[in-house]
C-alpha cells in the first residue's frame, strides 16, 4: 500500500500536480515513517518554498548511503541536483536511475523537459531519441521531440516528428491533435482542420480539437461552423458560462 502510494506521488509530481504528490507522500510517511523515498521527496518539494537545499540534499545523501541502488532515490536526487545547478552530480544520479529502471519512460520524458528548461536542448533531445529507439510508437516522446525541435527553429524536422507520431499511431487522437496544432502554428489551416477533425472523430469527448478548430474557423470568417463547434464543446464540458459567451457572440454578429 505504501509503495503504491509512493509511486502515485511520483506520477503526480511528474504531471505537475504537486499538491496531489505531497498528499501521497505524506500518507506514505504516516504508513511507513522510515520510508526513505517519501521523506526525501517531501524534502525536495519543500525546498521550492524554503530553498533549504542543504537540508534536502542531506536527506537524499543519507538515504543513498544506505541504499545507493534505489532508482527513485537516484532520480529524485538527480532532479534536485539539476535544479540546484550541480550538473555533474545530476547526470551521475540520473545514469544510475536509468540503469536500474529501464522501463520508466514517463520519468525520462520529465527529465528531458527539465534538461530543456535548464538550457540543455541537446541533452533533452538525446533522452527523447533514446526513448524512441526503444519504442518508436511512443507518441508523447515524438510530440515532445517535435515541440523541442520547433522551439529551436528546426521546423522541417519538427514536422517530421509530428507526422511520424501520426504514421506510427494513426488511431491515436492526441497524435492528430498535436500535428494539427503544429500545422496551425505554421499557418497551414487546411492541414490543421483535417487533423483536428480526425482527432475529433477518434475521441469525440475531447474538447481541445473542437475548440481549436472553432477558433480557426472563426478567424477565417466561418462563424456559423465555429459557433456550432463551440456549442458542442460547451455541452461536453457542461460549461454554462461558455454557452453564454457563445450566445453573446452570435447576437453581436
Amino acid at each position: 500500500m505504501a509503495e503504491e502510494r509512493f509511486q502515485r506521488g511520483i506520477t503526480a509530481w511528474q504531471l505537475g500536480e504537486d499538491d496531489d504528490a505531497l498528499q501521497e507522500w505524506r500518507a506514505v510517511s504516516r504508513l511507513e515513517p522510515h520510508h526513505a523515498g517519501a521523506r526525501c521527496f517531501l524534502a525536495a518539494s519543500a525546498i521550492t518554498s524554503e530553498r533549504d537545499w542543504s537540508w534536502a540534499t542531506g536527506l537524499f545523501e543519507n538515504a543513498l548511503a544506505v541504499d545507493p541502488d534505489d532508482p527513485w532515490l537516484n532520480y529524485g536526487f538527480a532532479v534536485l541536483m539539476l535544479k540546484g545547478g550541480r550538473i555533474s552530480s545530476a547526470e551521475n544520479s540520473y545514469r544510475k536511475f536509468e540503469a536500474r529502471a529501464p522501463d520508466e519512460v514517463n520519468s525520462r520524458l520529465y527529465w528531458a523537459n527539465l534538461l530543456f528548461e535548464n538550457g540543455d536542448a541537446m541533452g533533452a533531445e538525446d533522452v527523447l531519441r533514446n526513448v524512441l529507439v526503444a519504442d518508436p510508437n511512443n507518441v508523447e516522446a515524438r510530440v515532445y521531440l517535435g515541440k523541442l525541435l520547433a522551439k529551436q527553429g528546426h521546423i522541417a524536422e519538427a514536422e517530421d516528428e509530428y507526422r511520424c507520431a501520426v504514421n506510427y499511431c494513426p488511431h491515436n487522437a492526441k497524435a492528430h491533435l498535436h500535428l494539427a496544432n503544429f500545422l496551425s502554428s505554421q499557418e497551414d489551416d487546411t492541414g490543421a482542420e483535417r487533423e483536428w477533425r480526425e482527432a475529433m472523430r477518434l475521441n469525440p469527448a475531447d474538447k481541445w480539437p473542437i475548440e481549436n478548430l472553432a477558433y480557426m474557423l472563426d478567424r477565417n470568417g466561418r462563424r456559423a461552423e465555429a459557433t456550432a463547434l463551440w456549442r458542442q464543446a460547451a455541452l461536453l464540458e457542461k460549461m454554462p458560462e461558455l454557452s453564454e459567451w457563445i450566445r453573446r457572440r452570435v447576437e453581436t454578429g
